[in-house]
């Protein structure tokens, strides 16, 4: 399960904590960025992958913070990489 805060992405941005004026868009981002993220390794939640906490909450940081600079919603999939031994593949 990610546990990327508000706080954690305000940092990794090098943003004021104190400007609450993109406090929205940025929660926002972590909730999309998560679903992004479940859906690319393809499950529902991150609770069976929780001895990579690190490796999705930094996947979802990178996401996150791609959208936000870039005010894009799709990000590339070479944010998604590192979650590639995670990913459930079927054809």
């Amino acid at each position: 399960m990610t546990t990327i805060t508000l706080s954690d992405l305000k940092s990794h941005l090098r943003l004021d904590p104190d400007d609450t004026s993109d406090d929205t868009l940025l929660t926002n981002l972590i909730g999309e960025a998560t679903e992004l993220a479940a859906a690319w390794i393809g499950r529902d939640t991150f609770a069976t992958l929780a001895e990579d906490d690190a490796i999705i909450n930094g996947a979802v940081m990178r996401v996150a913070a791609f959208c936000y600079d870039t005010r894009s919603e799709t990000p590339p999939a070479e944010l998604f990489t590192p979650l590639n031994a995670h990913r459930e593949w079927s054809f």
